[in-house]
């Protein structure tokens, strides 16, 4: 089966690409393990077929190619209405932050629900900010140092979540800012 990978594309382009995406983390089915990988070039696309199958993926998701598919032919309304509520999640922080912990900066994210929270101004090293705010926010964050020295700083926070449960995040951390200091 040919899959024309785009008409605006030279042919020649296009038998030297591999497009892969996934319904995963924007629909929240990243556990079914279903992607898409387009290769219009039928040796490649046999090589790599070939290449799935000796590494033992050669067995189809079936639910997970139904919620693909659902997900993609129906999931538009739904999605529209998790961005906009990621949105208002992001205001809220921001909000938040300035009015009740000036010393913990928000990073605006580009698109997607996890924020970076610049910790700097707490004078903690990565190290003692994991252990306060595991033992006194009872949080349990994402340190940046994972992501590389330069995020030694922030802590990274999944804002994808109904509004009360991110206030009690924010009100915990908050609790252990004032005990801090």
């Amino acid at each position: 089966m040919d899959f024309p990978i785009a008409r605006e594309i030279d042919e020649q382009y296009e038998q030297n690409c591999v497009i892969c995406t996934a319904p995963s983390k924007t629909f929240n089915i990243a556990g079914l393990q279903v992607s898409n990988i387009f290769i219009s070039n039928k040796n490649l696309r046999r090589r790599f077929r070939k290449q799935v199958a000796a590494a033992g993926y050669s067995q189809v998701n079936t639910l997970g190619l139904v919620a693909c598919q659902a997900a993609y032919t129906y999931g538009e309304d739904w999605l529209q209405q998790v961005k906009t509520y990621i949105e208002d999640n992001i205001e809220f922080v921001d909000a938040y932050l300035k009015q009740n912990l000036p010393q913990i900066k928000l990073l605006r994210p580009e698109g997607t629900y996890l924020i970076w929270l610049d910790c700097s101004a707490l004078g903690l090293t990565a190290a003692e900010r994991e252990q306060w705010l595991w033992h006194k926010a009872h949080l349990w964050l994402d340190g940046g140092g994972i992501f590389g020295k330069e995020g030694e700083a922030f802590e990274r926070i999944n804002i994808a979540c109904p509004r009360a449960l991110l206030l009690q995040g924010l009100e915990q951390l908050k609790q252990a800012v004032l005990e801090l200091n």
